[in-house]
């Protein structure tokens, strides 16, 4: 009789522990499953601005540039609004490879050419201009906008220094206000040479350097620190200083797009780094450090 409740027992131990181990097996996977990373969803429309000068003088251009970027939007409608008392828009340089209409400009996407508007300067003051991009969601119907604005543009007064002169009825006022002009001339001359040495001096010995540090990053995983040099090039006159650069090598003349393109293909890779840190760096990555390596090389060689 204790032999048989001894198998009881037995049975009734190996029973639950059969139970346990088929509980474990089946939520095994849901526990993997739960671990598993889950990316976010692409942003529906990305969108970045950027103007070539931020003060002009009446009478000269400034070019707006809208770079787009979007796997859910296959038409888009750019549209600048811009205060007409101050600025003319150019007609014939504005919305090209698009369908322009009135102040906005259809274009298709993907495109890997920025959406361009130039304008010319008509009267002195600051002001700002505001970018707008909208499209429709090809998976939701939805109607979907962006828009950014780029602040404080100056237009200044273009500069009637004879004109002035020639009206004062004082000699002494004549000589001592062509002096002064002449000195202020010469400084501003001295101080926009030194200026523009400097510039030329950063494209040519830093630049390639920052850039050297952020291809290494990208294969590395770690954070390139692409918003320094990306913010040298917002301030004013570095962009312009590289167009001149690149003017120089014959063949890259839009090595300064390439760049600014390159710029914002960076903001998707820091995004998958910081979702994917472990991750094994992906195929478009590497096309991003391999076209960084060729604009280096071609800066280098002098």
């Amino acid at each position: 009789m204790k032999d048989f409740r001894k198998l009881l027992q037995g049975k009734y131990f190996l029973g639950i522990l059969l139970s346990v181990s088929v509980i474990s097996l089946t939520l095994s996977p849901a526990f993997a499953e739960s671990e598993t990373p889950v990316k976010p969803e692409t942003e529906p429309l990305r969108i970045e601005t950027f103007s070539d000068r931020k003060t002009l003088k009446e009478g000269e251009e400034i070019g707006i540039k809208v770079w787009i970027d979007s796997e859910l939007i296959d038409h888009t409608t750019v549209t600048v609004f811009f205060p007409e008392s101050q600025l003319d828009l150019k007609e014939n340089l504005s919305c090209q490879n698009g369908v322009k209409k009135n102040y906005s400009c259809e274009v298709d996407l993907p495109r890997s050419n920025p959406v361009n508007f130039a304008f010319t300067g008509k009267k002195k003051g600051k002001f700002s201009l505001l970018i707008q991009v909208s499209g429709e969601n090809t998976k939701t119907k939805q109607e979907i906008t962006e828009r950014q604005q780029i602040q404080d543009i100056e237009i200044q007064e273009q500069a009637q220094w004879g004109s002035k002169l020639l009206s004062s009825p004082f000699l002494g006022v004549l000589i001592g206000g062509v002096l002064t002009i002449v000195t202020t001339v010469f400084t501003n001359w001295l101080q926009s040479s030194l200026a523009k040495g400097q510039r030329r001096e950063w494209i040519k010995t830093n630049l390639p350097a920052q850039l050297e540090l952020t291809r290494q990053a990208i294969f590395q995983r770690r954070e390139t620190g692409f918003e320094l040099w990306m913010d040298k090039l917002r301030t004013e006159g570095y962009y312009t200083e590289l167009q001149r650069f690149a003017r120089r090598k014959p063949g890259h003349e839009d090595l300064a797009e390439q760049l600014l393109n390159i710029a914002f293909r960076l903001r998707d890779y820091e995004q998958d780094r910081k979702t994917f840190p472990l991750k094994e760096l992906e195929e478009e990555h590497r096309e991003i450090a391999q076209d960084l390596e060729q604009i280096i090389r071609i800066m280098k060689n002098t």
